[in-house]
């Protein structure tokens, strides 16, 4: 699984690129960041929701008791932090 693991998450943080246009991901070993519009992010059905389910698919399931999400929230999407419920630790940034 070590040299597997690798190629079944870069494959997916690549869909995510592709799915949610201007959303950027970047991992070091399991931890993932993602960049982007926090609504394309965390928005119902967003890049948050799509990774884990396509980890899933593979038979990889994420830890999201440890999951934290950090954010700025901007002008246009001040609210962004209230579309996630837990078990994310929401943080500003």
């Amino acid at each position: 699984m070590c040299i597997v693991f690798p190629i079944l998450l870069d494959g997916i943080l690549k869909e995510t690129e592709r799915r949610f246009p201007g959303v950027e991901t970047k991992a070091i070993q399991d931890d993932v960041d993602l960049y982007g519009d926090p609504v394309i992010v965390l928005g119902e059905g967003g890049a948050l929701d799509f990774i884990p389910a396509e980890l899933q698919k593979v038979d990889l399931k994420p830890n999201l008791k440890h999951a934290l999400i950090g954010f700025t929230p901007t002008p246009t999407h001040p609210s962004a932090l209230h579309t996630r419920a837990r078990p994310y630790l929401l943080s500003r940034h």
